[in-house]
């Protein structure tokens, strides 16, 4: 079955893990998951999987693709989980140095992240959203991170590629340039310890929306140090917020969902995240007046909507 792994964390008291850091394909598709994997295989052990899911994105994986074969190092592998019920993407795909695995259905992101990170043969887990592009020195950093900082996980920056209005919106994006202990809130530029992100069970299949969060506060329950998941600012992707008023809206309402379903089911992680309240992070730039009061009005007629359409759709349940 592969390597075992184990790793002792000093805390407050000493926790011990141990995870199987390798399963096989075969261990996988046992899981009714994965309808079929086509595995590229490097001549050299990858340093690093980067783990991309996509679903009906076809162009802009291509773009997220080219930008990986641009890397200033080679020795990575790149899987790609397609979670696509429209689209074919499969030939797409073989144009390029990455392993194919198509899911049965959509699943959603966090089972194919999962899934991904069980393929995975390194021991760093790179998250990376099919719509973003990265820098040349993207994947260097995830490793250069985890070899020298002593941690589990860290979550990057992102910059927006485009100057839409609801970048600006997206105040998570970029923390600043100091290295300091963060929850993940960019799961779409994210890195694990793959044994460790393994043995704590990875992502929570159910979420979509603030899982890096809920993922985060139950890791560092575990290990019993905060200090061992980072904001990370060397490591960058491009990447918009939204760029419609379409996909502004269903993201609002996603993550308005989830935020619901993880206060009615957990009252760990309000104080999780009080707790970096008091880190001193740089403010986001200040914005003209007119667009101030632009954003202030989205936000305030998206609120409504998603009230009125999370109204409708409890009466309609009840219906």
């Amino acid at each position: 079955m592969g390597r075992h792994t184990s790793y002792r964390v000093t805390a407050k008291k000493s926790v011990l893990f141990s995870a199987n850091s390798q399963m096989t394909a075969d261990a996988i598709l046992a899981t009714s998951y994965v309808s079929t994997a086509r595995l590229h295989a490097l001549p050299v052990a990858p340093k690093a999987s980067v783990i991309v899911v996509t679903y009906n994105n076809d162009s802009l994986l291509e773009e997220t693709l080219r930008s990986l074969e641009r890397q200033t190092i080679s020795e990575f592998e790149i899987l790609i989980l397609d979670n696509n019920d429209s689209i074919d993407i499969a030939d797409t795909v073989s144009r390029y140095a990455a392993s194919y695995i198509k899911l049965k259905r959509n699943f959603g992101v966090n089972v194919g992240r999962n899934v991904g990170a069980a393929y995975a043969s390194s021991e760093i887990v790179i998250f990376l959203d099919d719509d973003a592009i990265v820098p040349a020195d993207f994947v260097a950093a995830h490793i250069h991170a985890h070899l020298h900082l002593g941690i589990y996980g860290l979550r990057g920056k992102c910059i927006p590629k485009t100057k839409s209005i609801y970048n600006a919106l997206a105040q998570h994006y970029d923390l600043g340039e100091q290295i300091v202990p963060f929850y993940n809130n960019l799961e779409g530029n994210s890195s694990y310890n793959r044994g460790f992100l393994l043995s704590i069970g990875g992502f929570a299949p159910k979420l979509w929306g603030h899982e890096g969060i809920e993922l985060t506060a139950r890791a560092v329950e575990t290990c019993g140090d905060a200090g061992r998941f980072i904001y990370y600012p060397e490591a960058v992707i491009y990447h918009d917020y939204a760029d419609s008023f379409r996909k502004y809206f269903k993201k609002v309402l996603r993550h308005t969902r989830n935020a619901r379903q993880l206060i009615a089911e957990s009252d760990r992680l309000h104080p999780f995240i009080m707790g970096y309240s008091k880190l001193s992070l740089p403010q986001p730039p200040r914005l003209s007046l007119p667009n101030r009061i632009q954003l202030r009005l989205l936000r305030k007629f998206t609120n409504v909507l998603v009230r009125l359409y999370l109204k409708y759709e409890r009466y309609s349940l009840r219906a």
